[in-house]
Formats: structure tokens, C-alpha cells, sequence
């Protein structure tokens, strides 16, 4: 297994955080990784995700389902290419309450035989849009 995980502080009550995580049909408004998303927050649900290409277009989608809703506490989804033994993806978001507000730890974990192959190059890239997508969730949790 290969992991890649940004933690960051966000001022805003966990409740909140999660509220905003959750509402999949507003991430193109406020998460700049992600042109496009709708699902249903159950485990078992797919999640229906149109990423952003750097030029704003749309780029790849995919859709993973939840594994993991514990509001507001823990989240997580898994992605399968082809065959869990070749590429499989868990995104995973860990929630804690704090003096301030919310402590988020940002995880991505990859498996598989393709996911071993890749992952010096996918890193730095996972790690960037993690950061990227944490900021975009702290702004939006903390202005409005």
C-alpha cells in the first residue's frame, strides 16, 4: 500500500466541514479539482466525479462508491480500475474537533500491482490536489 495524506486546521465547526464535503452537487463551485460531482452520501453509494483539467476543461471522471460515512467524523470512498489487484484508490477524510474548529487529515491510499508502478509518478501530483482541494474546503467552510 502506498499513502499520501495533508492535514489542515479550518476554523468552522466539524458539523460544517462535513456539510460541505458531503454536498457533492456544489464541489464544481467550490473545489477546483472538480469540475462536476453527484452521489448520494450512503455507504454503498457512487459518487459521480468530472475532474477539472488545468485549463478549467473537463477532464477524467470516475465513480467511486462509499465505503465509510460516520458523520461527522470519518468519510471514505474506493476507486477500482480494472481489478482491485491491479488498481485500487481510497480517498479518506478523518474529522476531529478542536479548540478552533476542525483538524482534517486528507488521505489517499493506492494498491495494486499498477498503483506500485505508478506512484512515483502520480505522487507529487496526489499530494498537490490534496493541498489544493484541503484549501479550497477551509475557504469555503471559514467565509461563509
Amino acid at each position: 500500500m502506498h499513502e499520501i495524506r495533508a492535514e489542515i486546521d479550518i476554523n468552522a465547526p466539524k458539523d460544517k466541514v462535513w456539510d460541505i464535503w458531503v454536498g457533492f452537487e456544489k464541489w464544481g463551485e467550490w473545489n477546483p479539482v472538480v469540475n462536476k460531482a453527484d452521489g448520494k452520501g450512503a455507504v454503498g453509494e457512487r459518487v459521480n466525479i468530472t475532474l477539472a483539467n488545468p485549463d478549467g476543461s473537463d477532464g477524467p471522471s470516475n465513480s467511486p462508491i462509499i465505503a465509510d460515512y460516520v458523520r461527522p467524523d470519518l468519510f471514505r470512498w474506493n476507486v477500482v480500475v480494472g481489478s482491485a489487484e491491479s488498481f485500487s484508490n481510497d480517498k479518506i477524510l478523518q474529522l476531529t474537533s478542536t479548540d478552533s474548529g476542525t483538524h482534517l487529515v486528507h488521505t489517499e491510499t493506492f494498491n495494486g500491482e499498477r498503483a506500485t508502478e505508478m506512484f512515483e509518478q502520480m505522487k507529487d501530483d496526489v499530494a498537490q490536489m490534496l493541498n489544493t482541494m484541503n484549501e479550497a474546503l477551509k475557504a469555503t467552510a471559514e467565509g461563509g
